[in-house]
């Protein structure tokens, strides 16, 4: 029958490793760029798909994507990749050189770094996302659980504003 499901549902989902449906727990992880690719982004921008493993602690080979994209027309976005590059080893000199989007794939693999996983709602559902990404801070043999973050605090703008002092 055409309506038939290819697999039996039930069983695959028992199989799987549920593991993935839930979220991390918001917090710093020592992550690895598993797999890396040059895309190009729904705004047609240049934009680097890292998969992003955890490498040690009790979430150890948890998955994370982290997207890094390229928006020359703003230099504030643009200090913003500059920063994550650096942080993933990928300094000045590097980008002075003008290289190709293939070395820059090349360069990011296998690059350790440390991330800060925060949970924001998507269309309505929670997500993990790594929102900053600083320079791996492991020490070797190391495998610390995860410096788990404050709860989330909201911001409000002051009503009024303070006086300029000249």
């Amino acid at each position: 029958h055409r309506n038939m499901p290819s697999i039996n549902w039930g069983d695959a989902l028992e199989s799987a490793d549920g593991s993935d449906f839930e979220l991390l727990p918001r917090a710093d992880y020592n992550f690895k760029v598993t797999e890396a690719s040059h895309k190009v982004s729904s705004t047609g921008k240049d934009m680097f798909e890292m998969k992003c493993t955890v490498v040690d602690g009790p979430h150890k080979g948890r998955v994370l994507y982290s997207n890094q994209v390229v928006s020359p027309d703003n230099p504030t976005a643009m200090g913003i990749f500059f920063r994550k590059m650096g942080a993933l080893g990928l300094k000045a000199d590097f980008f002075r050189a003008n290289p190709e989007n293939s070395a820059i794939v090349d360069a990011i693999l296998g690059r350790e770094f440390q991330g800060q996983v925060t949970v924001r709602t998507y269309q309505g559902n929670d997500k993990n996302e790594i929102s900053n990404i600083r320079p791996a801070v492991r020490t070797p043999g190391s495998a610390a659980s995860p410096r788990r973050l404050p709860r989330r605090v909201e911001y409000r703008r002051c009503p009024r504003r303070l006086p300029v002092v000249p």
